[in-house]
């Protein structure tokens, strides 16, 4: 499947143009050190502003979700290993609140992304 798209893909010459020009422009070359960067968790990084991070309304919500988690758990994660997750799933049930129908999330492990939804009470 993967191979049938990339082949795909090498037949569109703006994509290979758009590589190629991304490529040339340094764009694949630099890693961010941790050091460098804003956030950096949950297998992203980056160097700009992280509002959220600020956000005093969804830190108190993501943090109190963690508190049914068993302490063992807890301890073997940095302070906020998926923060940025959590965000992202914040904005896309807010999304989802201008929508006709139900929200549904399934596979909720300790629950502490719905949780957050819930404690953070979004706006529609």
């Amino acid at each position: 499947m993967t191979l049938c798209i990339k082949n795909y893909l090498k037949r569109l010459p703006w994509v290979v143009r758009l590589y190629d020009i991304l490529k040339s422009l340094g764009c694949f070359d630099e890693k961010i050190s941790k050091r460098q960067a804003t956030y950096f968790d949950d297998g992203f990084a980056t160097t700009h502003f992280v509002g959220f991070l600020q956000d005093e309304k969804f830190i108190n919500a993501y943090m109190n979700a963690w508190d049914d988690v068993p302490e063992y758990v807890r301890n073997t994660n940095s302070k906020y290993p998926i923060a940025w997750r959590a965000h992202i799933l914040c904005w896309a049930a807010n999304q989802a609140l201008k929508l006709e129908g139900d929200f549904v999330e399934c596979g909720v492990w300790y629950g502490v992304l719905s949780k957050t939804i819930t404690g953070v009470r979004l706006t529609a």
